[in-house]
């Protein structure tokens, strides 16, 4: 999907005064924070930053605690105050071999809770061979007996890196080894992943898991594919590739074509922006005609005289602005839309005979939902394997987060308990193996 993963809880970023990622000469890495902690009391703290475009969103909790933890900005090297919970606050101390040891909880009233790193887990950065070049990447095992089952995470759409927050730590909690990685920049101008097409995307996807199943640590027999958002599309392609994907997890990813999801994202942007009635009929018309004509091939010069004739209509202007569309549109983007906008992941899907976990959100402004639902249903129906589940989480966004602005933000009640629950009844997870089981 064109909007990240983390639009949502940006807005509320910004809603809270927090701002892009700041400059911090010389200070630690993010991987010093990163992981898992235990407090006083034996609870587990965990998380990390989840890094996309420009901004830093830092996330920590526990999803058994709900109300435990939360959305933070990076205040200094060692401190993070939360954006939800004015006067919330964490503090990082004990810095050593780069990763702090403990971790400071600061409520508004009443004492610090404190937690010191653990159980641990180790981090082997790489780089994946991969189409045309390689792939950074970092391989984060769980403190337990090798080999491990083992989750490939695809990304969403957008410059989003190996830095998946508080997925990765859930994982790892759940006695996983995760490899999570960059997706590949070009030149600083035009970064690489608005280049690539969904294929490409979807290539490189199967280049990390093929990598994955050939290292000593990792269970080649229980290693699989999470794919966010645009994950679902280009994960879908990478679990039926070679090696193939021993099971295939999607969290709010669509189950019809990309033009159909950007059809959907789109009206509800613009209906947000003041755009409705039949202005906002026409506007979506206009576009549906741009998609297809990419679709098909065509010069972007016919993309231009298309829009022609409404260019100094109210409703173009609010929709496209004032310039035609090959100067909003670059011309790799016009190319690369012919190999990915009519993707689906019904003909992947249709030849995987691996389990299936599909999450969508009942209120995702990315993703539509009725069709996405049934066009699943559908397949999963005429797929060779007998093992798929789709869930529906009540009042999900497209980020899982409900309550986003509040101090009650939330993922979805049903979405970490049902990936758990799942993982462990097809003993893909091995909870509590840092004990040494």
């Amino acid at each position: 999907m064109r909007i990240p993963l983390a639009k949502l809880l940006l807005v509320a970023m910004l809603a809270c005064g927090a701002v892009p990622r700041p400059a911090h000469a010389a200070e630690p890495d993010p991987w010093a924070y990163f992981g898992l902690y235990t407090l006083q009391d034996g609870t587990l703290f965990h998380g990390g930053l989840l890094e996309e475009g420009d901004a830093d969103i830092w996330i920590f909790g526990n999803p058994e605690r709900p109300g435990l933890g939360g959305v933070y900005r990076k205040a200094s090297a060692t401190r993070f105050e939360s954006l939800l919970r004015p006067g919330q606050a964490l503090s990082f101390s004990e810095l050593v071999d780069g990763q702090f040891q403990r971790i400071d909880l600061h409520a508004t009233d009443g004492p610090a809770q404190t937690g010191r790193r653990g159980p641990r887990n180790t981090r082997r950065d790489v780089q994946i061979p991969a189409a045309g070049g390689t792939i950074g990447a970092s391989l984060l095992a769980p403190a337990c007996r090798a080999p491990h089952p083992t989750v490939v995470f695809v990304n969403g759409s957008g410059r989003t890196t190996r830095q998946i927050g508080d997925f990765a730590t859930f994982l790892l909690d759940q006695g996983m080894a995760v490899l999570v990685y960059d997706k590949r920049d070009g030149d600083p101008a035009t970064p690489g992943w608005q280049q690539q097409s969904l294929t490409e995307i979807g290539a490189d996807a199967a280049a990390a898991l093929a990598w994955a199943v050939a290292q000593p640590e990792i269970d080649p027999r229980r290693t699989g594919i999470f794919g966010s958002s645009q994950g679902g599309w280009t994960g879908a392609m990478a679990a039926v590739g070679d090696p193939g994907a021993d099971f295939l997890i999607v969290r709010a990813g669509p189950g019809v074509t990309e033009t159909e999801a950007l059809l959907h994202e789109t009206r509800n942007e613009l209906r947000a922006e003041g755009l409705a009635g039949t202005d906002l009929d026409k506007a979506m018309d206009l576009r549906r005609e741009l998609y297809a004509l990419a679709v098909q091939g065509r010069p972007i010069s016919e993309a231009d005289a298309l829009v022609a004739p409404w260019r100094d209509t109210p409703w173009y202007r609010k929709a496209f602005g004032d310039k035609p569309v090959s100067e909003l549109w670059s011309a790799r983007w016009w190319g690369r839309a012919a190999d990915s906008m009519s993707i689906s992941p019904v003909p992947y899907l249709e030849r995987y005979d691996g389990p299936v976990l599909w999450f969508l959100g009942e209120d995702d402004e990315n993703v539509p939902l009725v069709s996405s639902h049934a066009a699943l249903s559908r397949t999963f129906a005429r797929m060779p394997g007998d093992d798929q589940t789709l869930v529906v989480l009540e009042d999900a966004p497209h980020s899982f987060v409900v309550d986003a602005q509040s101090p009650d933000a939330r993922y979805a009640d049903d979405y970490l308990p049902t990936l758990r629950d799942w993982l462990a009844t097809r003993t893909l997870s091995r909870r509590g193996c840092h004990a040494g089981k």
